[in-house]
This record gives structure tokens, C-alpha cells and sequence, in this order.
């Protein structure tokens, strides 16, 4: 899989065995991927970090089209609903945030 960094536009390859989370205090820090998530039906995959932000990618392109920002910690689970056209994040805090997968805002907390 390839995952982009969106501030740097730089990629690396990972493989399915080294998709694990980690947390800020271990090597990465803020550039530590915790989940992600892809829609079919968008064409889309969002990302989410330790820091609490969802990037979001054009899947075709993989440039980033929006930036969600509304939780404060992280994020560790993602989770797409294509007929909704809806995202579905969790926090570490128990915070749940339900977005509009398509103009990228909130929906509710």
C-alpha cells in the first residue's frame, strides 16, 4: 500500500505485516498514520494520525482534496459509508465525529 504524507508530498510502501499503531512518544511522532479507510464509491481514502486530523486523498491522483480537523486526540478507527456518503471517526477519548464524506464537514459529535 502506498501512503502519502500530505505536507511533505512524500510516500512510502508498507506492507499489511507494519500497519501498526503507534503512538506520539514512540519514533514518528506527529507523522504516525493510527487508521485508515477507503471508499469505493468516492474514490477517496482518509488517513487519520496521533495528532487527531482525517487528510484525505483522491485515490486516482493521491493529492490530498481536504484536511478534517475536530478531534483533539487520536484518531483509531475510520470507517466510510458509501450510500450515505458519510465517515465515520472515533477518537482514543471515546469522541465519535460523523462527516459528510464529500464536502468534508461535520455532520455531528
Amino acid at each position: 500500500m502506498e501512503i502519502y504524507d500530505a505536507k511533505n508530498i512524500n510516500h512510502s510502501m508498507w506492507s499489511n505485516g507494519n500497519l501498526s499503531r503507534q503512538s506520539a512518544g514512540k519514533s514518528g511522532g506527529s507523522r504516525s498514520i493510527s487508521c485508515i479507510a477507503y471508499s469505493q464509491d468516492l474514490d477517496i481514502i482518509a488517513y487519520s494520525g496521533v495528532q487527531g486530523k482525517i487528510f484525505v486523498l483522491d485515490q486516482s491522483t493521491k493529492y490530498k482534496i481536504g484536511q478534517i480537523e475536530g478531534h483533539k486526540q487520536e484518531v483509531v478507527m475510520l470507517r466510510f459509508f458509501d450510500k450515505q456518503r458519510q465517515l465515520v471517526s472515533i477518537a482514543v477519548n471515546g469522541q465519535i465525529g460523523l462527516w459528510n464524506a464529500q464536502k468534508l464537514s461535520l455532520i455531528q459529535f
